[in-house]
Formats: structure tokens, sequence, C-alpha cells
């Protein structure tokens, strides 16, 4: 009768170290994606207003959405690369950016960036 209860027991707290571990897992999880999804949706310029610096960028004929991501992050004008191409691709201007060169600057917010170069006849547009 003992070792029932001995087995029930440990049986028990096994159970419950299984469900404490998944509750963990399931937070972590929720807390990443939450993260992710606030930094695709909550657009946020790499610099303020007061410490932008102009940079100039060439976008190429027949350049992929995907590549434009990765010059913008090289060229720090976005901070993650990959949550820049997931605003592409949910954007308005997948697809729509234009052969030139344009001069941007660091406190472009992503959206205001693919607006730019996507209009070749602006200010901050191609020259």
């Amino acid at each position: 009768m003992e070792d029932k209860n001995i087995r029930f027991g440990i049986s028990i707290a096994i159970n419950i170290i299984v469900v404490i571990i998944a509750v963990i897992i399931m937070y972590v999880i929720g807390s990443k994606g939450f993260q992710f999804g606030a930094a695709i949706f909550d657009e946020r310029a790499v610099d303020t207003v007061e410490n932008a610096r102009e940079v100039e960028v060439t976008i190429p004929v027949n350049i992929t959405d995907s590549k434009i991501a990765d010059t913008m992050y090289e060229k720090g004008l976005v901070e993650d690369k990959t949550v820049f191409k997931i605003q592409i691709a949910l954007s308005e201007y997948k697809g729509k950016f234009k052969a030139g060169t344009y001069t941007l600057n660091t406190s472009m917010k992503p959206t205001e960036i693919m607006e730019s170069l996507c209009q070749q006849n602006k200010d901050e547009g191609a020259q």
C-alpha cells in the first residue's frame, strides 16, 4: 500500500512539473510572438529627428523586396531586416519600388522609407 502511495505522489509531482514547464514555454513563445508583432506594426525610426543622418541609397532595376530590406539594414535605416521584409510584404508598396538614387534619413519610419522608394520625383526621392 505504501508503495502505491509513493508512486501516486511521484506521478502527481511529475504531472505538475510537466504542466509548469508547458506554461513557461507557452509564456515565452507568446511573449516573443507579441514582441515580434509589435515590432512589425509599431513602426519606429532608427534615430530621432535631432540625431538623424542622411544616407544615400541606390536601388538598381529589378531588385527584390528582400534585397531592399537587406540594403536598408546595411545602411542603418532600419533596425531589423526581417521585420522590414515583413513590413514590405504587408504594405501597399510591395513590388512597387523604383530604381534610382535616394537620399533618406535615419529619422524616417519604415513606411516613409517605402513611400520614398516608390516616388521618384520627391525631395527625399530619386535625384
